[in-house]
């Protein structure tokens, strides 16, 4: 038998590589990453004596970016294991469903499941439907398609005690129970086969240790993909994030500098409105009250111009007053 495999590589997978890139790069970059702020805090650099407003925008997003993936990831992950937990469960019970019709196929007219049980090869019934197959009768393991398992002891002769309870004194038909292979963990499919009373005569098991393997891989595959995922939709927050801070810092920039102009006198600079949120209505009131404040300096100009012209006009008044006084009393 000669077989070839290649990888197959989907689209999915780069979400995996992402992940790998960005773990790799938290784990390099971190650690001088704090050695950095450690040193700059020795020097007195930090805390910064000046906060910029777009930085700020930028650690507001990023905190509730943060905040929001890991709550999404912690309940996307649990959802994914419940979702692989029952998919596992479902597919042991079409397993044990298969068994129980490949038995119906060799049943005589009328005669009950457990009966054709007792007499058909184990081994036999394993092959036919393509499965590992044990067989309990009161709490024991009495036959097993591996049986060199069997003899290692790695499989037990003994139902577990949470299936015997579900099976034998709840009532139930169907349950599975977590197991272990050394430090292997898989899920062990139990039904039971009742007799004429509905008593379980005996039980049939399916466990998932051939494919538990590519269980885990898939459950694994998952999770790394959904890590993936909320990694690039932090670096979508944090593009967003960049442009939003620079939309909201550039206009509240112009103002500031226009706040300066007018301390320093120049007050030409009309800002331009970009926008019809209450930052442009800002710069619209700074527009306004530029406008006013123009205007009353031009009245306290010409206020002052006619107060001096007043003023000039008096003085005139009082020189030409004086000479004319003594030549009234020389006239008089």
């Amino acid at each position: 038998l000669v077989a070839a495999r290649m990888p197959a590589v989907m689209a999915f997978d780069h979400l995996y590589y992402l992940l790998r890139l960005a773990v790799a790069g938290f784990c390099i970059g971190g650690p001088f990453y704090l050695i950095g702020l450690y040193l700059r805090y020795r020097q007195g650099v930090l805390p910064a004596p000046r906060v910029r407003f777009r930085d700020k925008m930028l650690d507001a997003f990023l905190v509730v970016g943060s905040i929001a993936v890991i709550a999404v990831g912690i309940v996307g992950a649990r959802v994914i294991v419940q979702e692989n937990e029952r998919a596992v469960q479902n597919q042991l019970r079409q397993n044990l469903d298969r068994v129980e019709e490949a038995l119906l196929m060799k049943a005589q007219r009328g005669e009950m499941l457990y009966r054709v049980a007792e007499r058909v090869r184990i081994d036999s019934l394993a092959q036919q439907v393509g499965l590992d197959v044990n067989l309990y009768e009161a709490g024991r393991l009495i036959a097993s398609s591996r049986p060199r398992l069997v003899r290692d002891r790695l499989i037990d002769t003994r139902i577990p005690a949470a299936a015997y309870q579900a099976l034998h004194m709840d009532g139930y038909r169907f349950t599975t129970t977590e197991e272990q292979f050394g430090a292997f963990t898989y899920t062990v499919g139990f039904q039971a086969l009742p007799d004429e009373g509905g008593v379980p005569r005996y039980v049939l098991a399916v466990p998932t240790l051939p494919e538990q393997e590519r269980i885990q891989d898939e459950r694994a595959r998952t999770l790394a993909y959904l890590l993936g995922a909320l990694l690039l939709l932090i670096v979508v927050i944090m593009v967003t994030a960049l442009f939003l801070s620079n939309a909201l810092a550039q206009p509240i920039a112009r103002l500031r500098a226009g706040l300066e102009a007018v301390g320093k006198g120049r007050y030409a600079q009309r800002l331009p409105v970009d926008t019809r949120d209450e930052i442009g209505e800002l710069v619209q009131t700074f527009n306004e009250m530029r406008e006013q404040l123009v205007e009353s300096r031009r009245r306290l100009a010409q206020q002052e111009r006619e107060m001096a012209w007043r003023e000039m006009a008096r003085q005139v008044a009082h020189e030409i007053k004086n000479p004319l006084t003594p030549m009234k009393l020389s006239v008089q």
